[in-house]
């Protein structure tokens, strides 16, 4: 048995002739659909698509789990996730046919037929019908009928090899016997979340080269992306950190073993989620928190399940030193729901700041990135009462920023720029829930605040020279945990959170 790669993609000579004579916007339908393997699978080189990185995974999980339960009675995920996320397409190896997947096409007969493909269970050969892609999408006409014509331009050329690209993955699930347990079609199901990945480029007018693409996505500009799954067995809230002067991406977790997990981004990928220390039983409300002031430096701070307090862990670029007590806690004075760390723009100072016991603002601080020099925990603001964790953002040393929510359900903001202001109400009541997310766009003036709605949909607010009010961002995609943020340029945002009520599984949005 042979993995899918570039070489598989092999067309018999009629399928060649055909292709390379009927064209769409001066394009042939061989560009096409070879662009369509590009962004669907795979390029020469073995750079990822959409369903290598993902992206097909989280749009299939969107329509498998809608409505707070399976849809069409889908529950053999193992074949979603497994095909969608994996991409575990296999062919035998013959004489005739050795690791390949065939296209063939025009056949006599299929010039009367109306559908794109077909395909039979156990064949490694795919007949696409390009000439019904191309007739449609001129004439606004079969699945092209919603939006009319396609236009014949350089966008256009791209709609049809993401349309072709979910075509062929289409076949390819059917060629593999994939169904649900009432035969329902998960093909189906894979063509949608093609569709639904690319719906940045269905939705957008603008005329540019087909070539133009940033990782296999169009260069459209900055937007939301997908929701990509990154799977998990994840309990309560995550810690995410963009690791200073790198290009990593740390997220932990509480596991479903109580323990800490983590998961990081690195070369371009994911890795797997693997145990950080399975000594360390968590307390199963706590959430860890997690801060980085360079790449051989992270600091993770967590409540432990025997004593609720709180402690840190270190990472010194070779090793993860010992948990360690956060500065004199005695259970129950100091420290309901998580602590917020943040790192002092420019120094090795970490702020941490809890909600007490008494339901105020607590801080403690260490000038030598968590080593030592912690002072004791002292009061912030005896005089605000919050409903929530706090959350600290620092854009310089002469400045922090903290976001709780308060009694009344709004949402609050305290500055500090050598002294501390009161606290500013940001409304929310009634619309959004749980814990704060912060991050300020570096190189920018702009704060954005990201949190769970009521609805369960992902919800912003931002300043920029003044507070936006909350929108949403995402009202389809459930959230079941508060989401964490961050930002590695005026262009970029990542948010995390768990997702698909009634999981652990932890999904991840990007603007880009």
């Amino acid at each position: 048995m042979e993995a899918l790669s570039w070489s598989n993609w092999y067309r018999s000579e009629g399928c060649r002739k055909w292709m390379d004579k009927t064209t769409f916007a001066g394009t042939s339908f061989t560009s096409i659909f070879y662009q369509a393997m590009r962004l669907i699978f795979l390029d020469e080189k073995g750079n990822k698509g959409l369903l290598y990185t993902n992206a097909v995974s989280a749009a299939s999980h969107l329509i498998v789990k809608a409505n707070n339960g399976y849809r069409n009675g889908f529950s053999v995920e193992d074949q979603q996730v497994h095909l969608s996320a994996y991409g575990l397409f296999r062919y035998n190896n013959t004489s005739t046919s050795p690791g390949r997947l065939r296209f063939e096409g025009p056949d006599g007969d299929d010039l009367t037929k109306t559908q794109y493909a077909e395909t039979s269970s156990g064949s490694q050969t795919i007949e696409i019908h390009f000439y019904n892609i191309i007739k449609h999408a001129r004439e606004g006409t079969g699945a092209f009928t919603p939006s009319g014509p396609v236009p014949e331009n350089a966008h256009g050329a791209l709609v049809l090899a993401y349309f072709t690209g979910a075509v062929v993955l289409h076949e390819m699930m059917r060629e593999h016997g994939f169904n649900a347990k009432d035969n329902s079609s998960l093909p189906q199901v894979a063509m949608q979340s093609v569709l639904d990945a690319a719906k940045i480029v269905f939705d957008q007018s603008t005329t540019l080269p087909l070539s133009a693409s940033i990782n296999g996505w169009p260069a459209y500009g900055p937007r939301w992306q997908y929701w990509q799954f990154l799977g998990g067995e994840v309990i309560n809230d995550l810690g995410v950190v963009a690791i200073p002067g790198t290009r990593t991406v740390d997220i932990y977790a509480q596991w479903s073993d109580q323990t800490l997990y983590q998961k990081y981004w690195a070369n371009g990928q994911w890795s797997s989620w693997m145990s950080v220390d399975p000594s360390f039983d968590m307390h199963p409300s706590s959430s860890p928190v997690v801060v980085s002031v360079n790449a051989s430096h992270r600091a993770i701070f967590a409540r432990k399940r025997q004593n609720l307090c709180t402690y840190y862990k270190l990472w010194n670029g070779d090793n993860w030193l010992p948990w360690t007590l956060l500065t004199g806690q005695i259970a129950g004075k100091i420290g309901v729901g998580d602590v917020s760390a943040v790192v002092i723009p420019g120094t090795k100072v970490i702020d941490v700041y809890v909600r007490g016991a008494d339901d105020t603002l607590w801080q403690t601080f260490s000038t030598n990135a968590g080593y030592d020099n912690w002072t004791e925990w002292f009061p912030v603001d005896s005089s605000f009462k919050m409903d929530s964790s706090p959350t600290a953002v620092s854009a310089n040393t002469g400045h922090r920023a903290i976001y709780a929510r308060g009694k009344d359900g709004n949402v609050y903001h305290k500055a500090w720029d050598g002294s501390w202001h009161g606290w500013e109400s940001l409304g929310g009541k009634g619309v959004v829930k749980g814990d704060v997310a912060a991050v300020i766009v570096p190189g920018t003036n702009v704060t954005d605040l990201y949190m769970q709605g009521v609805d369960g949909g992902l919800w912003q607010q931002y300043w920029d020279n003044g507070w936006s009010g909350w929108f949403a961002v995402d009202k389809e995609f459930k959230l079941v945990s508060s989401p964490a943020v961050i930002s590695t340029d005026a262009s970029h945002r990542s948010v995390f959170a768990k997702g698909a009520p009634g999981t652990n599984f932890v999904y991840h949005k990007f603007y880009r």
